[in-house]
């Protein structure tokens, strides 16, 4: 049977008006409290500029010295996604926090004093909500500093991009000195194999002139060259082969080279770093409205909840 002296607690459109009414000095005196305790906080944040660039990583990260030759030679083409994400596993690499922080002395400009507890892990806190980067919609990668100094915002966005050149060129050239050594191994090799294929053929046609024969191989005495002529067939075909191997490994030999020695363009920057001439952080207004209207909506769910629990006592009672 119902219980008609108590009736269960709702709040529809109607009712929830009625509740604000019914408490809206509570309402009021919060929100008098929450904005002014929002204005005070966001007076208190240090105001940040932001600086950008934009840049397109090359076809040379993907593959460097592959436009050297050959049929690309000619061609200037961008990085493909596989060259992004190298870009983008380079900014996130410790050579550019540590290039970051010798230059601009980053312990010292973010307060971080010496000897203190967590440093480096504070400083890598700082350095993750200052920097940021990310791959846009157009295969570039968008790279972005804020800081409290609109100058070393910009300073140290574009130096970041340089950076990615001298590391690829540090990564590449490492990589093509050690490739280098091989190749320099098996073209002396080649050439040793040449000469081998080389004595072998004049000791076939000294052999072949010994015994009268005609080491021409458009001659048509083949009868003479039964006993030296597949021999000699064989070493001038092994000769033209191992001189054709010779050639690919001269050409690679000449891209390690210029790997190893020259350096190339990695990140193609589109748009540099500019000083910013407004703050991008914080929005105060923003801040205000968002802090006031959240407190607002929370204490108003609180109240919802302790009468919708005191109904549920009386009922109970």
């Amino acid at each position: 049977m119902k219980d008609k002296d108590h009736p269960s607690f709702r709040l529809d459109s109607f009712n929830l008006l009625d509740f604000i009414l019914m408490h809206w000095r509570v309402y009021l005196l919060t929100g008098i409290i929450a904005f002014t305790g929002s204005v005070v906080f966001s007076l208190l944040l240090s105001p940040k500029f932001s600086s950008e660039v934009i840049l397109y990583p090359s076809s040379n990260v993907s593959d460097p010295g592959a436009n050297l030759y050959g049929k690309e030679a000619s061609k200037t083409t961008f990085g493909d996604e596989e060259a992004v994400e190298k870009i983008l596993q380079i900014l996130r690499s410790d050579e550019i926090k540590s290039g970051l922080v010798s230059k601009y002395s980053l312990f010292d400009h973010y307060d971080i004093r010496p000897g203190e507890k967590y440093r480096y892990t504070k400083l890598d806190r700082m350095l993750d909500r200052n920097i940021d980067f990310d791959k846009t919609r157009f295969m570039s990668v968008r790279l972005t500093v804020m800081d409290e100094d609109p100058e070393m915002a910009a300073a140290m966005a574009n130096d970041i991009a340089a950076m990615i050149d001298s590391i690829f060129n540090r990564l590449i050239k490492s990589a093509g000195e050690k490739y280098l050594d091989v190749l320099e191994k098996q073209h002396a090799e080649q050439l040793a194999l040449i000469k081998s294929y080389e004595d072998s053929l004049n000791y076939l046609k000294r052999k072949m002139q010994k015994n009268g024969g005609n080491y021409d191989m458009s001659a048509s005495r083949v009868d003479n060259m039964a006993e030296y002529g597949p021999d000699f067939v064989r070493y001038s075909e092994n000769h033209q082969f191992a001189i054709e191997d010779l050639g690919v490994i001269r050409q690679r030999l000449a891209e390690a080279g210029i790997s190893a020695r020259e350096d190339f363009s990695y990140a193609l920057v589109v748009n540099e770093a500019q000083v910013a001439e407004k703050k991008s952080y914080p929005n105060r207004t923003l801040i205000v409205l968002l802090t006031t209207f959240s407190t607002l909506l929370f204490v108003l769910l609180i109240m919802i909840i302790l009468e919708g629990y005191t109904a549920l006592r009386k009922r109970t009672e």
